[in-house]
């Protein structure tokens, strides 16, 4: 799925909207943005993975491909300045077309689906972690068997719950992107989770609120309306805030 061009009036009401959204909601807002060739349904469909990955792409069309990533030592606390590729966080792997996936594990046939935004928007609702695994797994695991025993998702042992995580994250790698740091001032060395939809958000923010500060700067001053700035090209913006002295 290619990603569409965006204006900086359609880059600014997906910031609006992320005011009023949970994040996963927002997710699905922004890559409808993206994508406005693919149905809404098929967009909500796709693995966490999957959406994570053209969100990534789409950020780096947006951005440069080049990510600042400030990270803290937990050894230490010495903080670490990453200077990342986005292709280099872009995994290959991709999930087979196929809706539902078999884990054989302790005895136990499991037969699953891959998680979703609209699952995690489900469990976003839940009062705990607890309460959030029952319901994923509920949402999640079509069938499940011992025996000739038919099991419900959420009363599988820890131990096969464990395995089908496990499986997930090899099916879907991209849901579960880890980067192996190292710290310069006391070689720790440890790994953490990097989500691109809050590292999206609070570049968007930053973008956001520099361009309603020039909106601001150049209606104040020329008079001109919101939308007749913002469909200025940026280097002429920047053409007139100089001159203002901005």
């Amino acid at each position: 799925m290619q990603c569409a061009p965006q204006t900086p009036q359609s880059l600014l009401d997906v910031w609006d909207a992320g005011h009023a959204q949970g994040p996963d909601q927002w997710a699905l807002t922004v890559l409808a943005l993206a994508k406005p060739a693919t149905s809404s349904d098929a967009l909500a469909q796709l693995s966490i993975g999957q959406r994570d990955a053209a969100l990534l792409t789409w950020r780096s069309l947006l951005f440069g491909s080049k990510l600042g990533v400030v990270e803290q030592c937990p050894h230490c606390r010495e903080q670490l300045e990453l200077d990342l590729d986005a292709t280099e966080l872009l995994l290959p792997a991709e999930v087979p077309t196929v809706a539902d996936f078999v884990l054989h594990a302790e005895g136990f046939i499991v037969q699953f689906c891959l998680p979703n935004s609209l699952d995690l928007i489900a469990a976003s609702g839940c009062a705990d972690v607890a309460a959030a695994q029952t319901l994923l797994l509920g949402r999640c695991v079509t069938e499940a068997h011992r025996g000739d025993e038919k099991i419900a998702g959420a009363a599988l042992p820890p131990e096969v719950v464990s395995a089908l995580s496990d499986r997930m994250i090899e099916l879907d790698p991209q849901a579960d992107l880890r980067l192996s740091l190292r710290c310069a001032a006391c070689r720790h060395d440890w790994k953490v989770v990097f989500d691109i939809l809050p590292f999206l958000w609070c570049e968007l923010n930053a973008w956001a609120l520099h361009v309603l500060h020039d909106v601001h700067r150049l209606a104040s001053t020329y008079g001109w309306a919101e939308t007749e700035i913002l469909a200025m090209s940026a280097p002429r913006r920047r053409r007139y805030l100089a001159m203002l002295g901005a």
